[in-house]
């Protein structure tokens, strides 16, 4: 594995003086005004000295010829520390969120997706690959084929460099068969709350105590600026009539 980790020494955090002993404890060289570490191990030096130094301004960051932008550093990190025990499919693929949305929305697991949210179907390709929703509709949406797979080769590079147990999820061999002008199904589960019926319908005994309790807390609260203001309203006229008495 070949490590090149790239900082300018001049930068203006605090942590400049941190970030150059560590590098030098892994037998980094100045080249310029920049510090330039090469290695071949992920260790706790190389990590401590990333933590430092990756969201400073012209830091690179680069593993076996990969340039890896901050976006994908913690991807990284968990496929450096991963412990290798999968079965011929990565549970960091598996596991991710975009992922497996994606798996939903297009059906691949057998099931057509039902959704709380009109914007919900949507949403999974606006993460990674929004140019890969062609069109979308009340109940039906495309996709086109290969920006799909090339947003998933981008998402997981990372790992496709890395990791030498790595295989492309078996559901890429799927997408590479389907259609541009397929048309894949969701459905919209109305909420509750959407419909005024099914509001009223939906009001717990709990949730009624509590409106009255609101409502006779406004009325006890109306009650007393009444009461303030009839005494204010009494106190001025008894000054009122001090005052004409005096005259």
């Amino acid at each position: 594995m070949e490590i090149k980790i790239s900082f300018n020494m001049r930068g203006r955090s605090e942590r400049v003086p941190d970030a150059i002993r560590i590098a030098e404890k892994l037998k980094g060289q100045q080249e310029g005004t920049f510090m330039v570490v090469n290695c071949k191990e992920f260790s706790k030096e190389v990590q401590e000295l990333l933590h430092l130094v990756i969201y400073w301004r012209r830091t690179e960051f680069e593993i076996n010829g990969l340039k890896i932008e901050i976006k994908d550093f913690w991807l990284l990190k968990e496929v450096l520390l991963c412990k290798r025990n999968c079965r011929g499919n990565c549970k960091l693929v598996q596991g991710d969120d975009w992922w497996k949305g994606i798996i939903k929305a297009l059906g691949l697991n057998g099931k057509i997706p039902v959704y709380d949210s009109k914007d919900e179907p949507e949403c999974w390709f606006r993460h990674c690959g929004s140019e890969a929703l062609l069109d979308i509709s009340e109940n039906n949406f495309r996709v086109d084929r290969d920006k799909l797979i090339e947003a998933y080769k981008n998402k997981f590079q990372v790992i496709d460099v890395v990791c030498p147990k790595y295989k492309e999820s078996p559901y890429i061999e799927e997408i590479k068969k389907m259609d541009n002008d397929k048309v894949f199904q969701y459905k919209y589960q109305k909420l509750a709350w959407e419909d005024e019926d099914e509001l009223e319908v939906g009001i717990t005994p709990g949730e009624e105590l509590f409106e009255q309790l609101e409502e006779r807390q406004q009325e006890r609260m109306q009650e007393f600026v009444m009461l303030v203001a009839d005494e204010v309203e009494k106190r001025l006229l008894k000054i009122l009539d001090k005052d004409d008495m005096k005259r």
